[in-house]
């Protein structure tokens, strides 16, 4: 099977997704079908293949082989290529990140919570249900400055971030960087960032524009080896008006 792609797109993907069914006849009468997925390459040659199983054929088969006489059959495939323009990629991922936002939120609204209303100058106040992972309340306030456009969540990319940078291990990790430590999972990485947004200290906006905030989360990580190395006892926490999470990491 050949494929070839014509595009408007920015540039050209190298595969393409396909889904065939192929309809088989023996005989001119209908013996069953079958379906397959694959992936061909762009312009360029591939194969995608099935088994027709069906008790039809089958049945149609051996009556072929008792017979003296020509028996002809076929089988005529209809496919379905899917192509992603790579300059799409880009915005599909950002789609599912803030449907994971969307769907993390609402999942937080369907715990044992509490909510009120937030005071002026301040836009979110909701309390939050959540397990706890050390020594604090079963339930954190979260109360975010107004310039903050969504509630703060880890995506993808913010895990990755965080685990490149605050990681032992991680790529871009070195001496003068708090880590945690490597057994803290994804799980807990969400937790800490919950008792963050909770914690009754304000946030405030550094230099860089992001609001950030330092709060207490003993036993998690350790400080930077340049200071010492030691477990550390504090958290800090960096978001951006989007929502989003720009890093976090512990220290003392």
């Amino acid at each position: 099977m050949s494929s070839s792609l014509v595009t408007q797109g920015s540039g050209t993907p190298r595969n393409v997704r396909v889904r065939m069914r192929a309809e088989m006849t023996g005989s001119g009468s209908p013996v069953g079908s079958c379906t397959a997925a694959g992936t061909l390459p762009v312009n360029g040659t591939g194969s995608v293949s099935c088994t027709n199983t069906s008790s039809a054929w089958a049945s149609w088969y051996r009556g072929a082989e008792l017979s003296e006489g020509a028996e002809p059959y076929q089988a005529i495939a209809h496919v379905v290529a899917q192509a992603l323009d790579p300059g799409e990629v880009t915005g599909v991922r950002d789609q599912v990140d803030k449907q994971f936002r969307n769907l993390r939120r609402e999942l937080d609204g369907k715990k044992n919570c509490r909510r009120t209303l937030a005071s002026a100058p301040l836009r979110h106040a909701v309390y939050i249900a959540h397990a706890p992972l050390g020594p604090w309340d079963d339930y954190c306030t979260y109360v975010l400055p107004s310039a903050i456009e969504e509630t703060p969540a880890f995506d993808r990319r913010s895990l990755e971030m965080v685990r490149s940078y605050h990681f032992p291990g991680g790529e871009f990790a070195d001496d003068a960087k708090g880590l945690f430590k490597d057994t803290v999972t994804d799980g807990q990485l969400h937790k800490i960032l919950d008792r963050g947004l909770g914690d009754p200290a304000s946030f405030t906006k550094n230099s860089q524009g992001y609001y950030e905030k330092t709060f207490p989360s003993p036993g998690v990580g350790y400080d930077a080896k340049v200071n010492g190395g030691k477990d550390a006892e504090f958290v800090t926490l960096v978001i951006n008006t989007a929502g989003d999470v720009v890093t976090m990491f512990p220290h003392n």
